[in-house]
């Protein structure tokens, strides 16, 4: 059917035929993917810094969707430097995925026609999904929600076959890399959701089918390797998250007022935005939908068979769960990480994975139902899903922009971000104590250190750089450097504090006239040589799993055409 690409030309859209720039998130994340990718054209590899005005050596790919941003710069690299292309790109796959996994999922459970659609149209066209892409333009949660459908068919998948293909392998592999390689909330929150997800499966299955424990490790064994895979970002991001600002200074669950009942249950998607929001935020979940799976779930009830009755009931449950923990934002305050997911409607993606979820089941249980029932039913699913599509188009188009001379004023520079800009100084190092440098005067340096601080140039692919200065007596001096000394080396000069904003503050050692060099050069410490060979080896390990996968499948196929001929 023709259904798949023309939701997904539709979601595209905007970005295709227009120069928008969306929410100022749109802009500020391609800005980043740009950044990554003059790092790989010049190094050759991805980098951990970003090196621009409000710090050098700030290690933003180290902590945030680290693996996303080197693959969308590696692409517009190859491509002839195009991040724009890129980054469209990137929101087109994640669309596909989306789609993709649904109705892979739902064709392995039994749904053909229009009705296997359904689940990936209300999910794509979902108020909250399409406010992440234009409302919000969170592009690493985009990504890392779109895998979700896809980790979900895949797994479903390798635990029923016999024996694997290498197409659908490969693409459960991917879903895993990019579900925790994009965006940290939703790694915690989607292997959440995953696993609870799991949970109330098997526990409506009841023995009705269960994975062999064999065949449930090699998936598992499966879905590490494609974790691994981001093990270059993913062990500074664990080993020194606890080092950096946001650590200390984040301020809890906020902005809970979009997520009200009214709001949260709305049919409309009309919820007033602050004019400070730099953004168009909606989160309503799938109501309609929720509203016909449950009314027809409840005819339906007598006839379905107790399986399907306690897989309705499980995914019910599931909606539940998550819909009660948007609502109550007072517990997130007191669960740990998890309340790092600071905005409760980030948790309206979980609850529209559930709703859809009921959808599909009740679709499932509506294929036993005599003729005349699936009429009605069907009539009322098609409005909705078309009631949906038509808010979401209109969601879309109205999102607002914030770079009022469109898209390409995020190229003016290289080093300073663009107007859009509003993130503070996250990841800089907060593991030394504040201290007030004593030295406000220093000759040398480029640029000229005749300030409190020593500046060392912006450039986006900065590895190194070495400093002379002349000081007139030792003492303590301010710097721009705003990644730890766990992630920098500075030689010629002793890390021994930091300014309030993070970065580096330094002991020099120099005596009066006498010239000193202070060197600043990219760390390469045990663990981060072992994250980088993990990522390596994983890598390495997905192409041999791979061609062993596609070197059996072929080995059973030519037996199978022996034994018939020998028949």
């Amino acid at each position: 059917m023709l259904l798949m690409p023309l939701v997904i030309a539709v979601m595209i859209a905007p970005m295709l035929l227009t120069s928008r720039s969306f929410a100022s998130d749109w802009a500020n994340h391609l800005w980043l993917v740009w950044q990554q990718s003059l790092n790989i054209r010049k190094l050759g590899h991805p980098s951990y810094f970003v090196q621009s005005s409000f710090g050098a050596f700030y290690p933003w790919f180290a902590f945030n969707g680290g693996t996303l941003y080197a693959a969308a710069g590696a692409v517009a690299v190859l491509t002839g430097e195009h991040p724009l292309a890129a980054y469209i790109a990137s929101y087109l796959v994640s669309f596909a995925a989306a789609y993709g996994g649904w109705l892979w999922l739902c064709h392995q459970l039994g749904l053909s026609g229009w009705r296997a659609h359904v689940p990936a149209i209300l999910y794509l066209t979902s108020s909250y999904y399409v406010a992440n892409v234009y409302g919000r333009g969170d592009f690493p949660e985009v990504v890392g929600t779109s895998a979700i459908p896809v980790v979900v068919a895949g797994a479903v998948y390798l635990l029923r076959t016999e024996r694997w293909r290498p197409l659908p392998l490969a693409a459960f592999i991917a879903a895993v890399v990019l579900l925790t390689g994009s965006h940290t909330i939703t790694v915690l929150w989607g292997a959440t959701f995953l696993a609870v997800a799991a949970l109330v499966t098997l526990i409506a299955l009841r023995g009705e089918w269960r994975p062999s424990l064999r065949r449930s490790l090699s998936v598992l064994a499966v879905a590490a390797l494609g974790l691994a895979v981001n093990a270059w970002y993913l062990v500074p991001a664990v080993l020194y998250q606890s080092r950096i600002l946001i650590n200390n200074e984040y301020p809890g669950i906020t902005q809970d007022w979009f997520t009200k009942t009214s709001q949260l249950f709305g049919i409309l998607r009309n919820t007033h935005n602050p004019t400070w929001i730099t953004g168009n935020v909606q989160a309503q979940l799938p109501t309609l939908a929720i509203v016909w799976a449950v009314v027809v779930a409840i005819v339906v009830w007598p006839r379905t068979s107790p399986l399907m009755r306690r897989l309705i009931l499980a995914a019910t449950a599931l909606l539940g769960l998550f819909a009660w923990l948007v609502l109550t934002p007072r517990l997130l305050n007191e669960l740990g990480p998890w309340q790092h997911v600071e905005f409760p409607f980030r948790l309206v993606t979980y609850a529209s994975l559930a709703a859809c979820s009921l959808v599909m089941i009740v679709l499932l249980a509506l294929d036993r139902m005599p003729q005349a029932t699936r009429r009605a039913t069907d009539a009322a699913l098609v409005l909705l899903t078309l009631f949906s599509g038509a808010l979401a188009i209109q969601q879309m188009w109205h999102a607002p922009s914030f770079l009022p001379m469109g898209r390409n004023q995020v190229f003016e520079s290289a080093t300073t971000p663009p107007s859009t800009w509003y993130y503070g100084p996250d990841y800089a190092d907060r593991s030394r104590p504040v201290l007030t440098p004593t030295l406000t005067s220093l000759v040398g340096g480029s640029p000229p250190a005749t300030q409190t601080a020593i500046e060392l140039p912006a450039s986006p692919y900065l590895t190194s750089h070495e400093y002379p200065i002349v000081s007139s007596r030792p003492g303590t001096v301010a710097t721009n450097i705003a990644a730890g000394p766990y992630l920098v080396k500075v030689s010629g000069a002793k890390p021994v504090g930091r300014t309030a904003r993070g970065t580096m503050v330094l002991q020099l050692v120099a005596r009066r006239g006498r010239r000193d060099v202070v060197s600043v050069t990219t760390a390469a410490s045990t663990a981060l040589r072992a994250g980088v060979a993990l990522t390596l080896g994983s890598i390495v390990g997905v192409i041999v799993l791979l061609l062993v996968v596609t070197w059996g499948l072929r080995r059973g196929n030519h037996a199978t055409a022996g034994e018939s001929r020998s028949a």
